[in-house]
């Protein structure tokens, strides 16, 4: 018997509804995002040119309203999806509404980073396998004038999108570097004209009582172990952080801040003066 009835027509959707293709993440392993408010913001500000595409979630108000005319204007594809959407793609962080998707990152020459050290400072983080630790310690850097950060590839997290997170963007506006062999490389930012200066509790001096008026690269190592004993006899220096009789330890995140603060100090007492 042949059926008189028509095509059966597709299920009908809710206004505002995405389709399930529109749906679905187009993100795969080889891509890597960026998500949150403050880190869109600072990427617009210095025109990153990091930004492949702009995801935000439905009906963009307020400031990510302001953020998404800002990209627009500055000539980025904006996409608007449902919250599902950024769940599924990025999985339970804080996303507020905000996935921005990373061209390939573009690391900077070591050799670029070394150039005229005078009154200058970097950060070199040695195995820091915690994204959290390397975002933050990326933004201290920021904060408070390091001219770039150098990471080693191996046992590193590397560059990924909580880094960029908790970076609160700084990741697009300071260089960082990476390097496969550490010895070779602080040979070559001694030569530069760089001291090496590794942060350990049982350093000899105290960070606030060593003049760090010089081209300064601080070197902290992984959590919980700090810097190799091979590192450490490379160093000009070892600095501690002087804290209260009974407790001596800090986590990298925290020390590395300390240290470029206690460096931004030394240097802007000088300037005063």
């Amino acid at each position: 018997m042949t059926n008189k009835r028509g095509p059966r027509r597709p299920p009908r959707r809710k206004p505002h509804e995405a389709t399930p293709t529109e749906a679905e993440p187009s993100a795969d392993a080889s891509e890597e995002w960026a998500y949150g408010i403050h880190t869109l913001e600072e990427m617009l500000n210095s025109n990153d040119a990091a930004i492949d595409e702009i995801v935000i979630a439905g009906e963009a108000q307020g400031k990510l309203a302001n953020l998404r005319q800002e990209a627009q204007k500055q000539g980025h594809f904006v996409r608007r999806r449902p919250k599902s959407y950024f769940n599924r793609l990025l999985g339970p962080v804080n996303h507020q509404g905000v996935a921005i998707k990373l061209r390939k990152f573009a690391f900077s020459e070591l050799s670029d980073l070394l150039v005229d050290p005078e009154q200058k400072a970097l950060l070199c983080l040695v195995g820091v396998q915690d994204p959290g630790n390397m975002g933050a310690l990326v933004r201290s850097a920021r904060a408070f004038g390091a001219t770039g950060v150098i990471y080693t590839q191996r046992d590193s997290c590397g560059v990924n999108a909580t880094v960029h997170k908790t970076s609160a963007g700084a990741t697009s506006s300071l260089p960082i570097a990476r390097v496969r062999n550490l010895s070779r490389a602080m040979e070559e930012m001694r030569e530069a004209g760089w001291w090496l200066l590794g942060l350990a509790g049982e350093g000899q001096d105290e960070i606030d009582r060593f003049d760090l008026i010089r081209p300064t690269i601080f070197l902290l190592g992984t959590e919980g172990k700090g810097l190799p004993p091979s590192i450490r006899k490379q160093c000009d220096a070892l600095l501690r952080i002087p804290m209260v009789p009974g407790w001596d330890s800090l986590n990298v995140a925290a020390s590395g801040a300390i240290a470029l603060y206690e460096w931004h100090r030394q240097r802007r007492k000088q300037e005063e003066s």
